[in-house]
């Protein structure tokens, strides 16, 4: 009777090598998307790609946050709302982010990280796509206005007056109908925070947790650059 034996690590770095090995091939491990994960795209798996791909998502969101906030002058002036609308819209991530962190914090240790963050940034790219839904509904007008003005080139600018009430300036300002851009944008900002509240909350932990303690803070010092 032939007896079999398996050999033991001599030493804990081999030890440490047989265990990095056998996680290569947990699947949470592996780099792809449901059962699509080939072996040629295994190389991906990395904590530098991941550190390279969150940075640039961090970097995207972080330009769409800022164009946002530069636009809302305009937005103000096109669709005719207040500046207290404004900071009403502007809350709406907060209001979000405030309800999700709770939910992400507790159950991020128990749910697939990855897939968290990459369900975050779909929904972020949902809300950038919400709010150009004003756009393309009613178009690029400067303002919908009555008094106008001439201008070179046989041009034409409307304008209403801010203290004489005008019939004609009441009905444009209705039919411009304000509401639903306020809902939209407010929609759109109150998604964007369920998405980046998702983003950092697991993303920066996630990184942690797969790069050795000595490498930790030359990760989060790159990563704090993009930020």
């Amino acid at each position: 009777m032939e007896s079999k034996f398996e050999l033991v690590p001599s030493s804990d770095s081999e030890a440490k090598v047989k265990e990095s090995n056998e996680e290569v091939k947990d699947p949470d491990y592996l780099c792809g998307i449901g059962k699509f994960k080939p072996k040629w795209l295994q190389r991906f798996a990395d904590p530098k790609v991941y550190l390279v791909i969150f940075c640039t998502v961090g970097v995207l969101e972080g330009a769409y946050f800022t164009y946002f906030v530069g636009v809302m002058t305009t937005l103000e002036k096109r669709f005719a709302f207040e500046s207290k609308i404004s900071g009403l819209i502007f809350i709406a991530d907060n209001i979000s982010a405030t309800i999700i962190s709770l939910i992400v914090g507790y159950y991020g240790q128990k749910w697939h990280k990855p897939r968290i963050i990459a369900f975050g940034m779909v929904m972020v790219s949902i809300s950038c796509l919400i709010c150009t839904i004003p756009y393309f509904v009613y178009g690029p007008a400067l303002h919908f206005l009555t008094r106008e003005i001439h201008v070179s080139g046989n041009k034409k600018q409307e304008f209403c007056d801010t203290e004489i009430q005008n019939e004609d300036c009441e009905n444009n300002l209705a039919d411009a109908s304000r509401i639903p851009v306020i809902v939209i944008l407010f929609f759109a900002n109150f998604l964007w925070g369920f998405g980046y509240t998702a983003y950092y909350t697991i993303g920066a932990p996630y990184l942690d947790d797969n790069v050795k303690k000595k490498n930790a803070p030359m990760y989060f010092s790159r990563y704090r650059v993009f930020y």
